[in-house]
């Protein structure tokens, strides 16, 4: 009954775009083509048929025809297995038992057909191993009995052991299929297993290949030798840390909604603590709203790897990429800004300041060991603002902030003095009232700007100044009925007026 449902079930399965992806092909007519005919002789109940005709109970053997099939089921067992080698490694060395296995019952079952042996050195097994009461057998003959047919079972397999003589041609015959089944059974293990270890030193051999290319390059260049103790230091930290695999080239490989889900995981902390902080308070539209948010970030993240003593961020280049840490150690430091430097861990981020606006970064982030980072690019992270309402609605009030500001003249290089008379005619809806001081080229600013994006929306924002960088917002009321405290992600754009 079993195999006929099998049947019924192979037979139905719906084909979709989600199934052909999966398994880049047409499932059903591969089944029909490859497996379906061996099903259909196990589920026929040839020997209830023919048992009027008092058949031979060796037609119940007619079943194991659906073994030819199990390669076909531990595949689809392992489709979703990342560890792919072990677990091969584990079903070859399953299948190889249980062949040894099958063939001992063989012999037990050519045993009891024809009839036990008088000896213990004889092909058959002795008289001692035939079970006298099958209602009630003992554990010690049970056991010796099964001993005797692995013995069988090696000795045809390995062909290491003592090959007693059969005594008619039918045992002759089954002594010859058992010993061609072991041998086609042991150049498949022998096989598969050569397979594994070759799939598992790859790695190793096209890495190797990789870096003798990089020391013949150098030479030809003749660079200095700082430079070649660098990119030495990178190839044994790409060794060392990740097996020479270029994680970015492999998550390109794999499907986008895969891909995703896999960044997500790997930068799930340092991700979450970043959406957590500057756009749930924001978001009006719930925890979904955040949770493809924080989805299509995942989407535009790449993986980058650095060895240590290597700069991620150097104080004075243009901010194109911001970062979140996986693995590693890292310090920050700023000879204006900071007067020691700051740890970064795994579940940190850095680089946030100045990305939409590419402005100058006033850090240098510099690794301690070997870290695993995933990059966010503006133009990236612009895209991804752009996708959802409430962040392309903050975008919004942070471009025409920063917008009003300039065409005010309100930064200049010691001092920010800008104060205009809000207007309260509900017909001005664009006010601007700032008064900033900064001493000696350093300090904060704070004013309060309102304007209308879209109708119906009035919006509250104040902008904060440090260090002639405007980079923040704070909203404070949403479409004039809910009070909102948050922080949205702005520019960290230097104004040169």
């Amino acid at each position: 009954m079993a195999y006929i449902l099998d049947i019924w079930f192979s037979w139905h399965v719906q084909e979709s775009p989600t199934s052909l992806e999966f398994y880049e092909q047409n499932r059903c007519s591969v089944y029909r083509k490859r497996r379906m005919l061996f099903d259909v002789i196990a589920a026929i109940p040839f020997y209830g048929v023919l048992f009027v005709f008092n058949c031979r109970p060796w037609m119940k053997l007619l079943r194991c025809v659906k073994i030819v099939n199990v390669m076909g089921y531990l595949d689809e067992i392992n489709r979703r297995s990342v560890v792919n080698e072990l677990t091969h490694f584990w079903h070859v060395w399953m299948m190889y038992l249980l062949v040894i296995h099958w063939v001992a019952c063989s012999y037990l079952a050519v045993a009891t057909e024809v009839g036990f042996g008088t000896e213990w050195e004889s092909w058959l097994p002795s008289q001692e191993l035939e079970i006298s009461d099958p209602e009630n057998p003992s554990s010690s003959q049970l056991s010796k009995r099964y001993l005797r047919g692995l013995f069988f079972a090696t000795t045809a397999f390995v062909k290491k052991a003592r090959n007693m003589k059969p005594e008619t041609a039918v045992l002759y015959t089954f002594q010859i299929t058992m010993s061609f089944m072991g041998l086609i059974t042991m150049s498949f293990v022998i096989g598969e297993l050569a397979s594994l270890f070759i799939s598992y030193i790859g790695l190793e051999v096209d890495f190797r290949k990789t870096h003798i290319a990089v020391e013949l390059y150098l030479a030809r260049l003749r660079v200095s030798g700082r430079l070649k103790s660098r990119t030495y230091a990178f190839m044994t930290s790409l060794w060392s840390s990740h097996a020479g695999v270029s994680y970015d080239e492999l998550l390109e490989e794999i499907p986008r909604p895969i891909r995703a889900a896999c960044v997500l995981h790997a930068s799930k902390e340092p991700l979450d603590w970043f959406v957590m902080k500057v756009f749930t308070p924001i978001c009006w539209n719930g925890k979904s709203a955040i949770e493809a948010f924080t989805l299509s970030l995942a989407e535009q993240l790449r993986f980058e790897g650095y060895p240590r003593d290597e700069n991620v961020v150097a104080e004075g280049s243009i901010v194109r990429a911001m970062y979140f840490v996986t693995k590693g150690h890292l310090n920050m430091q700023s000879n204006s800004l900071l007067d020691r430097p700051v740890g970064l861990g795994a579940g940190s981020y850095f680089g946030e300041r100045g990305l939409l606006g590419f402005s100058i970064s006033a850090y240098t982030v510099r690794t301690v060991r070997a870290c695993d980072l995933f990059s966010l690019s503006s133009e990236a992270f612009i895209k991804v603002l752009k996708q959802h309402e409430f962040s392309r609605f903050a975008l919004d009030i942070c471009s025409r902030s920063y917008k009003q500001i300039k065409e005010k003249h309100v930064v200049n290089k010691t001092s920010i003095k800008i104060s205009s008379r809000p207007r309260r005619s509900p017909q001005h809806m664009e006010k601007l009232y700032v008064k900033t001081e900064i001493a000696g080229g350093l300090g904060t600013s704070g004013g309060r700007i309102s304007l209308e994006c879209k109708p119906s929306k009035l919006v509250s924002a104040e902008i904060l100044s440090y260090h002639n960088h405007i980079f923040l917002v704070i909203v404070t009321r949403c479409r004039g009925t809910r009070e909102i405290s948050c922080l949205v992600f702005g520019f960290s754009q230097t104004l040169k007026i």
